[in-house]
C-alpha cells in the first residue's frame, strides 16, 4: 500500500484511530515531499482535524512538504472551517 512518498489511509479517522494514523508516517525517513491520498478517508471529529494539522506540523518541522490529494468536499469543508490550510 505504501510507496515512496505516497500514503493512502483508508477508513474513518477519529479520536480512537489518530495514534495509529500517525504511526503510518515518519518525517525523518520519508522523502522531501509526501502525498496523502485521502480518497478513502473520512474525517469524523475534531481529533481527526487535529491529527492532520499535527502531521503537517511534524513535516514542516522536518523541512518537508506534506500534500493532501483527493479530499472529499465534506473533508475539505471541515478543514476550511477549522482554519486548517491543508485543503
Amino acid at each position: 500500500m505504501r510507496t515512496r512518498g505516497a500514503n493512502a489511509p483508508r477508513g474513518t479517522l477519529f479520536f480512537a484511530s489518530t495514534a495509529r494514523f500517525h504511526e503510518r508516517f515518519d518525517p525523518a525517513r520519508d522523502p522531501a515531499s509526501v502525498t496523502v491520498d485521502c480518497s478513502h478517508l473520512l474525517l469524523a471529529d475534531h481529533s481527526a482535524l487535529a491529527a492532520l494539522q499535527g502531521l503537517a506540523e511534524r513535516y514542516r518541522k522536518a523541512g518537508k512538504q506534506l500534500r493532501m490529494k483527493n479530499l472529499s468536499e465534506r473533508n475539505r469543508q471541515l478543514l476550511s472551517r477549522a482554519g486548517i490550510g491543508l485543503a
